[in-house]
Parts: C-alpha cells; structure tokens; sequence
C-alpha cells in the first residue's frame, strides 16, 4: 500500500468564454455513465462509482462530484533469471490502477488522491475528461440540428454550433508556498522561467496576468506564455521565488522553470514540484472522504493556504442556482 497523499488542483473548464457550470449537464453525463471508457495503447481509462453530494448541508455552494478515475491496463512480462539465466518468458497480468477525485464544483478546485502505485496521473484524469466533455458536446451539436431541423429544413449544422465553443480542459495544482521556496533553492542560476496563461473560470482576480487574459480574450486565444530569460548570471533566485509564490497562487497560470543546480547538473521544474498536498484517512468511505476533502480545502482557503478569487452576490446566486438544479437532475 502506498502513502495516499490528495493534490489540490484548480480545475479549468471552458467553452470559449462560458464555464464548466453553462454545461453542467455535460459533465455529470461525461463522468456518470460509467459505460463510457477510452482506450490508449494497451490501457482503457474510464470513471466509476461517480456521485453528487452536499458536502455540507446547510451550504448550496458545497455541492461535490467524486469517483475513481480507473486506468485498465496489463503489465508485461518478457523474461526472467533462472537458474542464473536469462530465459524467455512472456506472461501478462491484468490490473486495474485507480484515483480517487473530488470536483468542488462552486470553487472549480479539486482533490486528487492516488490510491496505488503507479495510478494514473492527473494530467491523464483532465485529458481523459476533455475527450469526454468534447464528446458530449459533439452529441448536443447533434441533438441540437436534428430537433430544429424537423422544423426548419434550412437550419445547418452550423447555425447548430453558432455561438457555442468545444471545451478545453486545464489543470493546474495549486502551489504550497513553502514548497516554491524550497524547490527554487536547488538552483545556482535560473536560467529562464516560462509562464503559461490560461483563461479564467468566473472569479474576480486582480493583478498584471489577470490584465492579459482579459486584453486577449477577443482573440478566442485559450492559452498564452510568457518566457523570461537571464543574462550571464540569470535571474534573480529570491526575486524569482517571490514572483512564482504570487503568480501561483491562484492556481491560474503554470510555471516552468529551466537552470543549473548546485551540482552543476541540469535543473528543471514548475507546478508539479511544489504543488500542495495533504495526507488523506485511508479507511473513510467515499462520502465521508469527499466531505473530508472538501472541509480541508475550505480550511485551508479560510487559513490562506489556498486563494479563490472572489464572487459578486449575483454570482453566487447564479451558481447556487445552477447547483440545486444539477442536484435535483442526480436524484
């Protein structure tokens, strides 16, 4: 058994400039019908044991989905030592790998717990659900031009898509500020540091890269970068560790960066090497987990460790609204 250990992740769903919640009839048929699976090489990916829940019940907002993300796969073996000897022998053996997942659908955060060697990786869980979403999509184009084409012949498959944009899924985990600092502490010289902007779910966040999103948003762009590079001597080691804490933090924009250590060896690294984590109670059911994960995140936001951008009342209301209608759509 390995040490479960949950990521915290900021979750980005767009379509073109709506938001994972404008389909969240979508999600909920991507990630609950379990028949649906996709196959890569020699391994299937599917979701399973996918539930809605009020992670709080006095709370609208607190509203979860969480499941396993299940890699289906076979290990293979080649040979083996006999006797001292290499020796032929081929054999497979089917095993299954899982993750577990809580989606904190209001904050567009979540959790991602491992609970196996060698589970499948977070950025196979958000290319698994992007293929999903865009599936899902493709179905509703086609639902849409059949229904209107019964009584408008002249409507087309492109008044159909009029308006509407495939998604395209981002996730970035979320930085723990201790962890930047001590990652970024291994390098002698930063030689330069990438900076990919992706599109904002709908929070209100200030600062210079949230300004830049917003100037290229008419462009329909969905990511950009920024790259910074040092002269002889690089960039500045604390300037720089200031710089990604700030950046960071939100979970919107993901950081690489590229050097030489103190070994003099080549050093490069971003998000996923200072990414926050917490240990995770490895006998609760699933539903107490989610809620388990949910009232850690909500700690944590509350203690700063975690920043979500803040929301109008209207917004809220907006989102609660569209949370009690996907609860009752579950029931």
């Amino acid at each position: 058994m390995i040490n479960k250990r949950a990521t915290f992740a900021n979750l980005v769903v767009k379509f073109g400039r709506e938001n994972l919640l404008d389909y969240k009839e979508l999600l909920t048929s991507a990630l609950m019908v379990d028949t649906k699976y996709r196959k890569y090489g020699r391994s299937i990916y599917r979701f399973m044991d996918v539930k809605l829940q009020l992670a709080d019940p006095k709370d609208p907002l607190s509203v979860v989905i969480f499941g396993r993300f299940v890699k289906d796969t076979e290990y293979i073996r080649e040979q083996v030592l006999a006797d001292g000897k290499l020796v032929a022998d081929e054999k497979t053996l089917p095993v299954a790998l899982s993750s577990f997942f809580c989606i904190f659908l209001a904050e567009h955060r979540m959790a991602y717990v491992p609970e196996v060697r060698n589970a499948p990786p977070l950025d196979a869980f958000g290319s698994t659900l992007e293929q999903y979403l865009r599936k899902e999509f493709t179905a509703l184009i086609d639902r849409i031009y059949r229904e209107n084409k019964a009584e408008n012949p002249k409507f087309t498959r492109v008044n159909a898509i009029a308006g509407r944009v495939s998604p395209t899924v981002h996730i970035v985990p979320l930085p723990a500020r201790q962890s930047v600092r001590e990652f970024i502490s291994r390098f002698e010289k930063i030689n330069s540091m990438t900076v990919t902007l992706i599109r904002r779910n709908n929070e209100i966040s200030k600062g210079l890269f949230q300004e830049i999103v917003k100037e290229i948003e008419p462009t329909g762009a969905v990511t950009a970068k920024l790259v910074a590079t040092g002269g002889t001597e690089g960039l500045d080691i604390n300037g720089t560790a200031d710089f990604v804490e700030e950046t960071t933090e939100s979970g919107y924009e993901d950081v690489t960066l590229k050097g030489i250590d103190k070994d003099g060896g080549v050093l490069k690294g971003g998000n996923e090497e200072f990414k926050l984590t917490a240990d995770v109670h490895d006998a609760l059911p699933d539903e107490a987990l989610a809620v388990n994960l949910y009232q850690r995140f909500k700690s944590m936001a509350n203690a700063g460790q975690i920043k979500v951008g803040e929301r109008s009342a209207h917004e809220q209301s907006a989102i609660a609204a569209h949370l009690s209608s996907l609860m009752k759509a579950a029931e």
